[in-house]
């Protein structure tokens, strides 16, 4: 099931928050509000540009996610979402094929994929980050418990 985007303004004081909780310590609670907006799989473009594609999860042959998605850009000044979730994909834990496929490259890779293991799958998420800063892949593919796991990578 795909819960609402996140909100530019919901994102923003997510990162706000992240920074300050960075600076003071305090990652815990930025990790309790972010799961409150952030689900299974999450797709963020922190890019200049809106992307658009296909988000796709599969296991064992059996496709669990397949969603197209449009996400503004990260430099947007509107209340448009630059994060996509997506609830209920993981059924137990084990190896996952996750791919991405864009519209338009980002520096020049227009797809990505990663054979991801879940553990836990009422705990882990994964984040697909589209040109993220301070990633050495225009995408990434993150697995983690926590927002501030998936992010800092």
């Amino acid at each position: 099931m795909r819960r609402q985007p996140v909100s530019r303004r919901q994102l923003l004081g997510l990162c706000g928050g992240a920074i300050t909780a960075a600076v003071t310590g305090c990652a815990g609670v930025v990790n309790r509000i972010a799961d409150q907006l952030l689900e299974d799989v999450n797709v963020l473009n922190d890019t200049d540009q809106q992307q658009s594609g296909t988000v796709r999860v599969a296991a064992d042959g059996e496709t669990l996610l397949d969603r197209e998605f449009t996400l503004n850009s990260a430099s947007g000044n509107d209340e448009n979402a630059n994060v996509g979730t997506y609830a209920d994909v993981w059924t137990d834990g084990g190896s996952y094929e996750a791919e991405v496929t864009l519209q338009e490259p980002i520096d020049g890779e227009a797809s990505g994929s990663k054979t991801i293991t879940i553990d836990n799958p009422d705990e882990e998420m994964l984040l697909v980050g589209l040109g993220l800063q301070e990633a050495e892949q225009p995408i990434v593919f993150r697995v983690g418990t926590s927002f501030t796991d998936v992010v800092e990578g």
